[in-house]
């Protein structure tokens, strides 16, 4: 399938095992058409990979790349597994109305995330890496493994903050970097009542639990959710950017 692509007009994109026909996201309306599965809607290119007998697809290099590798499934990853422990202890019994898990590219704005990404999923590999860029990112926390951010809702909104980390002294030394960044850095509307603590995971791992309460009442976007995707679709550093503590 490749090699048809590759006839197709498909090139290397630079990241490993991913050929492309174009520039990621980029409009182009000449190449609009409806029954080619490798444009999108705008003519945009499109990225493929082989994983096994299969060929995955996606819009740029790097998602093509992880979406081929070979990884464990959620329920089968510790970091996953640490999250959630954590997640669960961060909310206790408020309502979940959505979640985003994240991974440490989360908290790498103005970083190539092909100078992290481990293709092989090998978790001493990424850690590795992970401390290579550190001195590259500036203030923020300790760099996390992987974790969920949930809008929640209780008698207020909030947000519950689960990351996952190779101990529970990094986790707490996290988990309360995390909450003076938030006083700092998430705006006056997300402002409220914050906890810090940690929770115990899978294989040794331990997750930083954090979450905030908004003051803040009747809105129906909930404002500390908000601080943390919105500013991450800026692409500005927030309360989760990675970094020297």
């Amino acid at each position: 399938m490749i090699a048809a692509l590759e006839n197709r007009g498909f090139e290397n994109s630079g990241a490993p095992g991913v050929v492309g026909n174009g520039v990621a996201r980029n409009m182009d309306p000449a190449s609009r058409d409806s029954s080619d599965p490798w444009r999108t809607m705008i003519g945009a290119a499109q990225f493929a990979a082989a994983k096994g007998s299969n060929v995955v697809q996606a819009q740029d290099p790097q998602s093509a790349m992880l979406a081929a590798a070979t990884q464990p499934s959620l329920g089968e990853n510790a970091i996953m597994q640490t999250a959630l422990a954590g997640l669960e202890q961060s909310v206790g019994d408020s309502q979940i109305v959505q979640a985003v898990v994240i991974s440490p590219l989360f908290g790498m704005t103005g970083i190539d995330p092909t100078a992290v990404l481990s293709p092989s999923g090998d978790m001493e590999e990424t850690k590795k890496k992970l401390a290579e860029q550190v001195d590259a990112l500036g203030s923020g926390i300790p760099p996390y493994l992987g974790g969920i951010v949930a809008d929640v809702q209780h008698e207020k909104q909030g947000v519950g903050i689960a990351l996952a980390y190779p101990d529970c002294t990094i986790a707490q030394q996290a988990a309360d970097a995390v909450a003076s960044r938030w006083v700092e850095l998430a705006g006056d509307e997300a402002q409220g009542a914050i906890t810090a603590h940690t929770a115990e995971g899978a294989d040794g791992l331990c997750a930083a639990t954090v979450s905030v309460y908004v003051d803040a009442e009747g809105d129906y976007q909930n404002p500390a959710y908000r601080a943390i995707l919105e500013i991450y679709m800026r692409g500005q550093a927030g309360v989760l950017q990675i970094g020297e503590s």
